[in-house]
């Protein structure tokens, strides 16, 4: 009868490519090294020393990608060394980063888009810069049209449109006028807005 190599008793003989003791850098039939392992290649005495390539991470027994340290490998997309501009499993980029891809010695690179400013780790809208992005609702260049906040249109005033190019256009409501950077109502007009308690139109009632 043939005697086979034992795979997994540390000991590299006959057919055997690699044989860590089964602890996971070589495939179970001794055949080749594991994905993403790198091995020494061991002896009839001594087993292969194996441990995870540039890039990866033990997790178990498996070399996973290490996501965070700057360098792209296997399935990530994007990988900036834990700035804040690629998902945590680096499978993507987050919402309104634009990011360079990077490559295996280099790290992604990643800017807020137009129009958005980092604050912590997120890109935030820049509310007054005459850009309408993210959940703005209204940014007309810090004029008073809109609320400090750019989530609103200011008491008495009617705004529409805006981009990443272009300020939203604002205008005082009917029975407003445009007094300073305020629309305040018209007196005497026969209608009662905003802040009015009464307009009779001036009969004097």
């Amino acid at each position: 009868p043939n005697c086979n190599p034992v795979h997994g008793d540390g000991k590299v003989v006959g057919t055997e490519i690699c044989d860590d003791g089964g602890l996971g850098g070589c495939l179970p039939d001794g055949s080749a090294v594991s994905a993403n392992f790198v091995c020494t290649a061991g002896s009839t005495t001594s087993p292969s020393v194996c441990s995870c390539a540039t890039g990866y991470k033990l997790s178990g027994v498996s070399c996973v990608t290490n996501c965070g340290d700057g360098l792209i490998y296997g399935s990530e997309v994007c990988d900036d060394g834990g700035l804040g501009g690629c998902f945590a499993n680096c499978g993507g980029i987050q919402p309104n980063y634009s990011c360079v891809t990077g490559s295996t010695t280099t790290p992604s690179v990643c800017t807020c888009e137009t129009g958005f400013a980092l604050v912590s780790t997120s890109c935030l809208p820049i509310c007054g810069d005459s850009k309408l992005v993210g959940n703005e609702v209204c940014d007309d260049g810090a004029q008073g049209w809109c609320i400090s906040t750019c989530l609103a249109v200011s008491s008495g005033y009617s705004c529409s449109g805006g981009s990443v190019s272009a300020p939203s256009t604002c205008n005082c409501l009917a029975g407003y006028n445009k007094i300073g950077t305020n629309c305040l109502p018209i007196c005497r007009d026969l209608k009662v807005l905003g802040n009015e308690v009464c307009d009779d139109g001036g009969s004097g009632g």
